[in-house]
C-alpha cells in the first residue's frame, strides 16, 4: 500500500510551506528571504506567489516588494469560527442530553459586563418542570449551577473583585451569601469537575452543570440539566453527572479542546 507522502503535491506543499512562514513574529518577507529560509531559487517561487497573489492568499506591496498574508484568510477564518460557536456546536449534544435525562437542559456563558449568566440556548423537556427560563435571560452566578463552573475562568483579581461587590441575595433559605462559602464551594467545584445548586436560585429546582472548554483549554461556557427535586434522588445524582459531563466533553471536543 502507497503511503500518503506518495500523493502530495510538491508545488501545493512548497505554497503551503511558504505560508507557514508568516507569524505573529514575522508578518511580511520579501522573495530572497522566502528563498533563503526554504532554499529554493527565487525563480521557482515566482509562479507560486504568483498564484497564491492571484486568489487572495498573498498580497505584494509594490512599495518595498514584500509579501504578507492576503484577506482571503479573513474570509476562510470566518467559515472555521462559525464551526467552532458553541452555541452551534452545542445543539446536538443538547438534544441528546435532552432525550437522556428528559429534563431541561441549559447553555450558558458568561456576562462579563454584569457578571451574570446569560442563557444562550436551552432544551424543554416540560413547560412545568423545575426552572421558568428562556434564552437571553439572565441569571446570578453566586446561586446557580452554571455560575459556579463560570466562575471559574475568572482569575484571582476578578473574583476577589466580584466577592467584595456582588450584592447576595438570598433567594431561597439553600442560597450561599457568604463569600468564604462561595469560595469553598467553587473550590469543590474546581475538584470535582461539575457543580450543584441544591434549591439555592428557586425552591424545588436542583441543577447540575459542567464546564465546556476551548482549544485553549479556557471554560467558555457551561452545561446544565435542571430536576424538580421530587424526581431527584441520591440514586439518581450519578446518572445525571455522567451525562452531563459526557455531553460537555463532546461540545468541547468539537470546539477543538484536546
Amino acid at each position: 500500500m502507497k503511503s500518503k507522502t506518495t500523493y502530495l503535491s510538491k508545488s501545493l506543499k512548497k505554497a503551503l510551506t511558504i505560508m507557514d512562514l508568516f507569524n505573529e513574529r514575522v508578518e511580511s518577507l520579501r522573495i530572497t528571504d522566502i528563498s533563503k529560509s526554504l532554499k529554493i531559487n527565487p525563480s521557482t517561487l515566482y509562479p507560486i506567489l504568483s498564484t497564491l497573489e492571484e486568489f487572495g492568499y498573498i498580497e505584494r506591496d509594490e512599495n518595498d516588494k514584500k509579501y504578507s498574508l492576503g484577506f482571503e484568510y479573513l474570509n476562510k477564518s470566518e467559515l472555521v469560527l462559525r464551526r467552532l460557536d458553541v452555541r452551534e456546536c452545542a445543539q446536538p449534544h443538547l438534544k441528546e442530553l435532552l432525550y437522556k435525562c428528559n429534563e431541561n437542559v441549559h447553555l450558558g456563558i458568561l456576562d462579563k459586563n454584569q457578571n451574570k449568566v446569560i442563557y444562550v440556548d436551552r432544551k424543554e423537556a416540560s413547560p412545568s418542570l423545575a426552572i421558568h427560563s428562556f434564552i437571553g435571560k439572565k441569571v446570578p452566578l453566586y446561586c446557580t449551577a452554571l455560575g459556579k463552573v463560570l466562575m471559574l475562568s475568572m482569575d484571582d483579581i476578578r473574583l476577589n473583585r466580584y466577592l467584595e461587590t456582588e450584592k447576595f441575595i438570598k433567594f431561597t433559605d439553600h442560597t450561599i451569601v457568604k463569600p468564604s462559602k462561595l469560595l469553598e464551594e467553587i473550590e469543590k467545584v474546581k475538584k470535582d469537575g461539575f457543580a450543584t445548586d441544591n434549591e439555592e436560585f428557586q425552591n424545588d429546582g436542583i441543577c447540575i452543570a459542567v464546564p465546556i472548554k476551548s482549544y485553549q483549554k479556557k471554560i467558555v461556557a457551561a452545561i446544565s440539566v435542571s430536576i424538580h427535586k421530587n424526581r431527584f434522588s441520591s440514586k439518581s445524582t450519578s446518572f445525571y453527572i455522567e451525562e452531563t459531563k459526557k455531553a460537555a466533553d463532546k461540545i468541547s471536543k468539537s470546539l477543538g479542546f484536546q
